[in-house]
């Protein structure tokens, strides 16, 4: 039998905690994000509510489009804030 990982040990002890499918106040990740006991130990790892993101191509539309209406200086931050977003999806999918 393998062992699990932590992140995995951590969800499933939170959920245990104060997950209540019944009390329809949302997914047991929403649950757990609103948690106030912040004297637990594992409150600032807790599981959130994953975000929901824009596909790469979206972003770099986006970015286009702001590129073309905005000054040089505003482009090079535009363009770099794109890059750091694939970046960022590229460590969440490895």
């Amino acid at each position: 039998m393998s062992r699990p990982s932590l992140r995995t040990a951590v969800d499933a002890m939170c959920k245990s905690c104060i997950y209540d499918p019944g009390s329809g106040n949302g997914a047991w990740r929403e649950q757990v994000a609103g948690c106030s006991s912040s004297n637990c130990a594992l409150h600032a790892v807790r599981p959130l509510p994953v975000k929901a993101t824009k596909p790469a191509v979206e972003r770099q539309s986006v970015a286009v489009a702001v590129i073309g209406a905005a000054g040089q200086g505003q482009a090079d931050i535009v363009t770099k804030t794109a890059r750091n977003d694939d970046a960022t999806d590229e460590r969440r999918a490895a």
